[in-house]
């Protein structure tokens, strides 16, 4: 049998946090035992630094990052319909990012009605559920004017069909390692963020608008908020809808963004 050199694993990052840390050399573990390919450049395409948990573009476009091969083709094509947003270096060579992780874990789904019912049902917890309609990684609901009037998007969107013949959703937010966006977007008078947080059914129990446009809390209310919109915009084909998050227990930074968010649904 085999044995992986530190050789083999590929340069590490320094400054990863202790969890990140742990991903990175896993990953970078099974590139080089399981998969047995040389390390690559990243995180970006015209990066100049090696990486262990990246692969070399040559092997990232053959679909070394998926676990099937129809997997691997299904990402190519949504990455050829929404490049915006599914950058195609970070999804077929960084073994470190959520988005090929949220392919692996809802594409076979996307792709097979005979399992889509049962995985969703297992994964929320439903036993009312007649159909899955459709599974979209990643998904930007249109027309943007009448939901956030910006590119929010879902990683994963699941269409169900209840038992009594209601059409519901679940949409997804995908992490790994990467922190949510540190990136402040302010909900200001006319925003699309605003209209939500002021509708009858808005979900957020706030003193102030500021405790939602907190870093640590922005991304997931304004995910939150696509799928308020998704939801009650007029017109909606929806009865019923949710956000799931899916994390790694043990990610330290998206436990305590989800608690903080928490505190502020009601």
């Amino acid at each position: 049998m085999s044995r992986t050199t530190a050789a083999d694993l590929g340069p590490q990052y320094e400054n990863d946090e202790p969890f990140t840390r742990r991903v990175r050399l896993h990953q970078s573990w099974w590139r080089a035992e399981v998969l047995r390919l040389p390390f690559g450049v990243g995180p970006q395409a015209r990066s100049k630094g090696k990486f262990g948990n990246m692969l070399v573009a040559e092997d990232g476009a053959r679909g070394a990052n998926f676990l099937t091969p129809e997997v691997g083709e299904y990402a190519l094509r949504r990455q050829s319909e929404f490049p915006r947003g599914i950058k195609k270096h970070r999804l077929l060579c960084n073994m470190l990012s959520s988005q090929p992780m949220c392919f692996n874990l809802f594409g076979p789904a996307a792709l097979a009605d005979t399992i889509s019912l049962s995985v969703v049902s297992a994964l929320f917890d439903r036993r009312d559920l007649r159909r899955v309609v459709r599974v979209i990684v990643e998904h930007e609901p249109a027309p943007r004017v009448e939901h956030l009037s910006d590119a929010t998007s879902f990683d994963a969107f699941i269409e169900v069909e209840h038992e009594r013949g209601d059409l519901g959703f679940v949409g997804i937010e995908t992490k790994l390692t990467e922190p949510f966006s540190q990136n402040r977007y302010p909900i200001t008078d006319g925003s699309g963020y605003r209209r939500w947080v002021e509708h009858a059914r808005a979900p957020w129990r706030v003193p102030s608008v500021a405790s939602l446009e907190a870093v640590e809390v922005n991304q997931l209310f304004r995910d939150h908020a696509l799928a308020v919109a998704a939801r009650h915009r007029a017109g909606s084909p929806y009865k019923f809808g949710a956000l799931a998050v899916v994390r790694h227990p043990d990610d330290p930074s998206c436990a305590a963004s989800m608690a903080a968010f928490g505190k502020l649904v009601r």
